[in-house]
């Protein structure tokens, strides 16, 4: 299956049968193959014009973080020569980016007591997860859209801080622990019912919700919400976090629970937790029952 390509610059890699198979699930050594396999077609010194067309099929069935599949396509990226991976088909069906790993090197937590992100996430390029396909798991998603995205598997504590470039972005069903967006917002957000939904900034007038447990628009402004449609989304969520009260006023999310800051002015608070504790809850799969909804237990940490 692998192979070491000495003229990398001369070789379009043609995928014949099943195209490349990776068995990552049973046999973690083939990371490390696999690592190698990339770097052979794209070295360190790598060019636009040295980097190879490729047309195969790439199936994979595990983890893909330590493969080194995400620096090969963001390479690609990067160089401008994103034109020459049209021909991949990234079969992912049972493969999952998790950076857990990297997490746990930095310590475990991505944010801080007071709800800030510390920086610890792995950053991950948007196109390159994009070519991937695959539930992507703790990483901080960078970059610049080169094309229209949909994001359309499943998301456990991913940051977001993309710049969208004009291009429509959104962000599938499922999100699951702490889902962030720091940089431009999708024009639709996925489904939290286990997991809080951040907004730090919106640039689109069209963000619809998709409703779920948590969200947290205590960045925005009343202004950035009266202005926004996100005002009618009707989305309905359990617990609804705002800035100012003014913020809440214009907000309009249909919520049993509501808190201006750290003030809960109504409902009652038996589920609130800190975006540390949501984090760790989808990591761990650590979480109290709210009806079909999930939360984390408040002595998680």
């Amino acid at each position: 299956m692998f192979q070491s390509y000495a003229d990398a610059a001369n070789t379009t890699i043609e995928g014949y049968g099943a195209g490349l198979e990776i068995d990552l699930e049973s046999n973690p050594e083939n990371a490390s193959k696999f690592n190698s396999f990339f770097n052979a077609i794209a070295p360190e010194n790598a060019t636009a014009e040295s980097l190879p067309s490729i047309s195969t099929r790439i199936g994979v069935a595990g983890n893909l973080y330590g493969t080194g599949i995400d620096k090969f396509f963001t390479k690609y990226s990067d160089l401008g020569a994103g034109d020459k991976l049209q021909g991949i088909d990234m079969s992912t069906e049972y493969a999952y980016f998790d950076a857990i790993d990297y997490l746990n090197k930095k310590g475990g937590i991505a944010y801080d007591a007071a709800n800030q992100y510390t920086g610890n996430y792995y950053n991950l390029d948007v196109n390159a997860a994009l070519l991937m396909g695959a539930k992507l798991k703790n990483v901080n998603i960078t970059g610049t859209l080169e094309q229209d995205a949909v994001f359309a598997n499943e998301l456990t504590n991913v940051r977001f801080n993309i710049d969208a470039n004009g291009k429509k972005f959104d962000t599938g069903v499922n999100g699951i622990g702490l889902i962030e967006f720091a940089g431009d917002a999708p024009s639709m957000t996925p489904r939290v019912n286990a997991g809080r939904l951040v907004l730090r900034n919106i640039s689109s007038d069209n963000v619809i919700f998709q409703g779920g447990f948590s969200v947290d628009v205590s960045a925005l402004s009343a202004d950035t919400i009266a202005n926004s449609s996100i005002s009618d989304s009707g989305a309905s969520f359990t617990e609804a976090i705002y800035g100012t009260t003014e913020a809440k006023n214009a907000g309009g999310f249909i919520s049993s629970n509501v808190r201006v800051g750290n003030e809960t002015v109504s409902g009652s608070d038996n589920y609130y937790a800190t975006n540390q504790q949501w984090v760790k809850a989808a990591n761990e799969d650590e979480w109290n029952e709210y009806g079909e909804k999930k939360y984390p237990n408040k002595d998680l940490l």
